[in-house]
């Protein structure tokens, strides 16, 4: 069976993925994370300021993604947030990027197409 590459872009949005995204929303983010070698946000204004950033887009998708259950949908949302996040020191950055991983983890998105590494470390696509 071959997919055309409509049904690639298709994000299969159950219950329970809307659920992991809602507990995500739900975490306090920029913090220490050891396990990750990040030592937290440099003040309790960045921290808040960047948790906004991501919870933002977290709350956009959880309302947008069940209407527009597509990978170009998501990116876009990304591309959104990512203008945003340009203020931030290279430590919340990679933080930042970690929190989209875990995004795209959570609705099954294996690849950005270049997206994140453009934003975070000037990849041209060619």
């Amino acid at each position: 069976m071959s997919c055309s590459s409509g049904e690639k872009n298709a994000l299969e949005l159950t219950d329970n993925t809307i659920s992991e995204l809602r507990d995500f929303l739900a975490q306090k983010k920029f913090i220490e994370d050891s396990a990750l070698m990040y030592p937290g946000a440099p003040s309790e204004q960045v921290r808040a300021s960047a948790e906004l950033i991501i919870n933002d887009l977290v709350s956009r998708l959880i309302v947008g993604a069940p209407g527009n259950p597509t990978k170009v949908y998501v990116l876009g949302q990304f591309e959104l947030s990512l203008s945003q996040l340009e203020s931030l020191d290279s430590e919340e950055r990679d933080r930042a990027l970690s929190y989209l991983e875990k995004i795209m983890e959570i609705l099954s998105i294996e690849s950005s197409d270049g997206l994140l590494n453009n934003w975070r470390y000037g990849f041209e696509s060619q």
